[in-house]
């Protein structure tokens, strides 16, 4: 996971240094793939200690490779604001899974 966050600030960095023209294959690797070793990790991690796997990693995984050949063509800063909203995507399905869940455990507690 670590080296994922690292993948993820190098490629911030490189949109930032060039955030106009078409994005080469090495900004998007580290656009793209640094959100994708982080998921990946995190996924493994959570099957094997959790026995869990939220629906949201598969799907951000293959959104993630996807979106790396398809802004291929697009400015840097297009392809940054891409795998932000896959990564935009997760938290916001991990937040609706985990309100979800608190409140099917406040029901159990009540009796509902």
């Amino acid at each position: 996971m670590v080296a994922g966050l690292l993948a993820i600030a190098v490629g911030d960095e490189l949109v930032i240094a060039h955030p106009t023209g078409h994005t080469d294959a090495v900004t998007n690797t580290f656009l793209f793939g640094g959100p994708f070793l982080f998921f990946a990790a995190q996924t493994w991690y959570m099957r094997a200690v959790m026995r869990d796997m939220p629906i949201s990693r598969p799907i951000a995984l293959a959104a993630l490779v996807v979106l790396a050949v398809a802004t291929l063509p697009a400015p840097p800063y297009l392809a940054g604001c891409a795998a932000l909203a896959v990564v935009l995507g997760v938290a916001i399905a991990d937040g609706r899974r985990a309100t979800a869940e608190e409140a099917h455990a406040d029901s159990l507690d009540t009796g509902e």
